[in-house]
């Protein structure tokens, strides 16, 4: 406890408040001034932390890979070697073939948000294309396995339909 105490082992980032989706549950379609961090920002909040390091982990209200710079805010923690760990939440709706690669090939692991299997359900709850969120998974997985360092994926899934609905 004192060790965590000095020092958080993993800081979460939302390098933007904007989202695609529109989750019936979530605050964000309500919260104002919308945008993307700042990159003087993201440096000064990422030279700070990399001084002891621990675990990057970007995403909470806001899909970061809808951050224009992801790419670069990614490459930028590279010079750290205090930071041991990359992570990211998204819905996959934009976990396309030209984000993908940047991911696996820097080490990225990535958390897909489904919350939803059925597609009626995930387009109602939700208010995205399950298509295309569905195209999006099977492409990067299919990339991620051919990858001499595949990153681990993980898949966070929570359903409004009872049991045997889903059965």
């Amino acid at each position: 406890a004192n060790i965590l105490a000095q020092w958080p082992r993993a800081l979460v980032l939302d390098i933007t408040n904007r989202c695609n989706a529109k989750c019936s549950w979530c605050p964000q379609p309500e919260l104002e001034d919308l945008g993307a961090m700042k990159m003087s920002l993201y440096h000064k909040i990422i030279d700070n932390y990399a001084t002891q390091g621990g675990v990057i982990r970007f995403g909470t209200f806001g899909e970061p890979l809808m951050d224009k710079t992801f790419a670069e805010k990614i490459q930028y923690l590279k010079q750290y070697p205090s930071i041991h760990k990359i992570e990211v939440v998204t819905n996959a709706f934009f976990l396309n073939e030209k984000i993908a690669p940047v991911l696996i090939e820097h080490g990225v692991d990535v958390e897909i948000s489904l919350d939803e299997l059925e597609k009626d359900t995930f387009e109602k709850i939700k208010k995205m294309s399950y298509d295309i969120v569905r195209a999006n998974v099977l492409n990067f997985l299919e990339q991620n396995d051919r990858s001499a360092k595949p990153v681990r994926v993980n898949f966070r899934i929570k359903s409004s339909l009872s049991r045997e609905t889903t059965m």
